[in-house]
């Protein structure tokens, strides 16, 4: 998790071995925990840690802050019920972000077409605005 910075509270799993610098603090989670529910769970607290940042120039977390916010351990049955109904919930939402994005491209490549067409001479504009006028 950052602790410091534009991204403050940012959180992500690695899977290898990595040293980090003063802005970034690691968690390992214990028996019982499961490591895609700590990142959830840190992912969802991120707007309450940020509110117990200090913030001078940038926000700014520290350990002490983290941990005392208080969390829940359900049973690892419930953690991984959990974490499957996120992963099912976001994945839905990953289908329609990438629906929107291609309808978008479709959209900009209609636009590019429809002005080479009107500047080309290919559709009648002219026209089209004199209709528009009598509206």
């Amino acid at each position: 998790m950052t602790i410091t910075g534009a991204g403050t509270a940012n959180v992500a799993i690695l899977n290898f071995v990595a040293c980090f610098p003063d802005s970034i603090v690691g968690f390992v989670p214990t028996d019982g925990v499961s490591i895609d529910y700590l990142y959830n769970l840190f992912f969802a607290m991120r707007e309450a840690l940020l509110s117990t940042a200090v913030t001078n120039t940038q926000p700014n977390l520290n350990i002490e802050r983290i941990g005392a916010l208080l969390t829940v351990k359900p049973p690892p049955d419930e953690q991984e019920a959990i974490v499957e109904k996120i992963e099912q919930t976001s994945g839905n939402y990953d289908t329609l972000i990438a629906e929107a994005e291609r309808a978008i491209e479709l959209l900009q490549e209609r636009r590019t077409a429809l002005i080479s067409a009107a500047v080309t001479g290919k559709i009648d504009v002219q026209h089209r605005i004199k209709l528009l006028e009598t509206v």
